[in-house]
């Protein structure tokens, strides 16, 4: 138990990599509890991605919680054409993001103002049971928020460097390009991150989830 954070003690254990697999095959054999297992896992950085990457372009339009939600229906439907033999889980799971995410801002640009309420046929289906029943599990997901809160106070550097390098696994050279920095800053101040992360059980919790 962090004993700097009461809240510790109901902070699932860090996951390690054969855990992962075990639920992507209990998904893949449509275990539905291996399902809510695995979406619990990924829900904090995925959440955290969204609302970063997406959202704070977007205030007021976009429904970062409605927009997890898809994107893991998504991630489900397209997980058999996952080949392990290609790549980490990780940087998959964030391609298909990307490719929900900007497929909802096609939408958005043709629909303006239907994202962000309760109207039916909106950028988002709004009318699938799947989409709302995940949309709660994310609201009283603790992680989530804690995760969001610790994401919150982080230096705007420190946060771009989480979204880059912890959870989309892009290469410090990539990072750096992005940022307009030299390699070494970067792989300077990743390990410094890195270092932090290590040091707080929401943060490492959150991150490396597979």
């Amino acid at each position: 138990m962090d004993e700097a954070n009461p809240a510790a003690s109901s902070i699932p254990s860090i996951p390690n990599p054969s855990q992962t697999v075990e639920l992507l095959q209990g998904v893949l054999g449509q275990d539905p509890v291996a399902a809510d297992a695995l979406y619990e896992r990924i829900a904090p950085a995925l959440s955290a991605w969204v609302w970063n990457r997406v959202c704070i372009h977007f205030r007021g339009q976009v429904d970062g919680d409605e927009l997890v939600s898809e994107i893991w229906i998504r991630i489900v439907e397209t997980l058999p054409r996952y080949d392990t033999s290609k790549g980490n889980f990780r940087p998959w799971l964030f391609t298909v993001a990307k490719f929900v995410s900007f497929e909802m801002l096609r939408n958005l640009r043709r629909q303006p103002l239907s994202c962000g309420g309760d109207e039916e046929g909106g950028v988002l289906d709004r009318s699938s049971d799947e989409s709302k029943r995940l949309t709660k599990i994310l609201l009283k997901d603790e992680m989530v928020n804690l995760f969001r809160q610790r994401f919150d106070a982080m230096p705007s550097g420190e946060q771009e460097l989480l979204i880059h390098m912890g959870l989309e696994e892009r290469t410090a050279k990539d990072t750096a390009a992005l940022l307009s920095k030299s390699v070494a800053s970067v792989e300077k101040s990743w390990q410094r991150l890195q270092a932090k992360i290590q040091q707080d059980v929401v943060l490492k919790r959150a991150v490396y989830f597979d």
